[in-house]
């Protein structure tokens, strides 16, 4: 009985989690109708190349267009990585700066 209990508890507390309403929680931009998802992995200031972009349009859902942001704010920059290209392939990466900090941005694999 109480291993039941256990378990109705643990699938109330999954079901009661607060989730995005598409799913993903972290940033995502678009750039050349491709999306990629905004890591926590931290980039040196070092590795940056040079500015692309910037987020034009601040979007409730997944973007669909260039340089639309989802949980990214109109403004915010994007960075090309020193020897790294910014390709049609899932291997793709760029950077965005967030609150002073540079993050690597990979490619979603399914973009739709």
């Amino acid at each position: 009985m109480k291993k039941w209990l256990i378990v109705m508890v643990l699938i109330l507390l999954a079901a009661c989690q607060n989730q995005e309403k598409n799913g993903i929680a972290e940033p995502v931009l678009n750039w050349e109708g491709y999306n990629y998802i905004v890591t926590n992995e931290p980039l040196n200031p070092f590795d940056i190349a040079e500015e692309i972009g910037k987020i034009e349009v601040q979007k409730n859902e997944l973007p669909s267009n260039h340089q639309e942001g989802y949980k990214l704010q109109r403004g915010t920059s994007i960075y090309k990585i020193k020897n790294k290209d910014i390709t049609n392939d899932i291997d793709s990466v760029m950077a965005v700066e967030i609150a002073g900090e540079y993050k690597v941005a990979r490619m979603l694999m399914n973009n739709q």
